[in-house]
């Protein structure tokens, strides 16, 4: 028994220094790429102030567009690393929870409309209010969980809720879009995980987003699921 207690012991402290080391080059990976990246964003937003063609102008846009949100994938993979190290500090303070709600709304609305998308969002009068906690991470949530939303929904309609049950915050987000079977529902928060591997070349995505907003809730005292 001693023996294979420390088998598992040493297997476990293996696996930990493994994880780290998994960290810190996801930490270390993802300074070194945005430094050249921020540089070709630079360049890119420079391009668009000079006088070019509309074929050209075009060509610019795709660049800035494609480049942003390579960004986004290393901001993801740079805050996963830091979550699954232990580092990430929340940033508490107080913030006003309807404001909060009508930003995430006002960022999206116009890619709902374009995708010819109902947007429909409330917040009752019993959540309403202030609030302390980390308003920057919240918001990060509810960014990546209506993102998804737009993401999978090729129409119909999608929604974005919050109620207060028993003095918790209950946020909602809800589409009419593709779905998603029992068994893929299951593992749909843990990191790099995609339903379908087809989904990540017909949609952007590295599958990290969802795996961020399972450890920020969690860090944040709360839960997060789907249905």
């Amino acid at each position: 028994l001693t023996a294979a207690r420390d088998a598992a012991e040493q297997r476990e402290h293996a696996a930990q220094a493994a994880n780290l080391t998994k960290s810190q080059f996801l930490t270390t990976m993802s300074h070194e790429l945005r430094t050249p990246l921020h540089g070709v964003l630079g360049m890119a937003q420079a391009l668009r102030n000079d006088a070019l063609t509309p074929v050209q102008a075009g060509r610019v846009g795709v660049i800035l567009q494609q480049g942003e949100s390579l960004l986004g994938m290393l901001n993801d993979l740079l805050d996963l690393s830091r979550i699954e190290a232990g580092a990430l500090e929340l940033e508490i303070g107080d913030f006003d929870l309807e404001h909060l709600v009508r930003g995430v709304v006002a960022a999206f609305e116009p890619q709902a409309l374009k995708k010819g998308l109902a947007f429909a969002f409330d917040v009752t009068e019993r959540a309403r209010g202030l609030y302390r906690g980390d308003a920057v991470r919240i918001r990060r949530i509810l960014y990546s969980l209506t993102d998804n939303a737009l993401k999978f929904t090729p129409a119909g309609r999608i929604s974005l809720s919050v109620d207060r049950i028993d003095g918790r915050l209950l946020f909602v987000v809800e589409d009419s879009g593709i779905g998603i079977g029992e068994e893929d529902r299951q593992r749909l928060f843990e990191g790099f995980f995609q339903a379908d591997a087809t989904l990540a070349r017909q949609y952007d995505g590295a599958g990290i987003g969802l795996a961020i907003c399972g450890q920020l809730t969690a860090l944040m005292g709360g839960e997060i699921e789907v249905s």
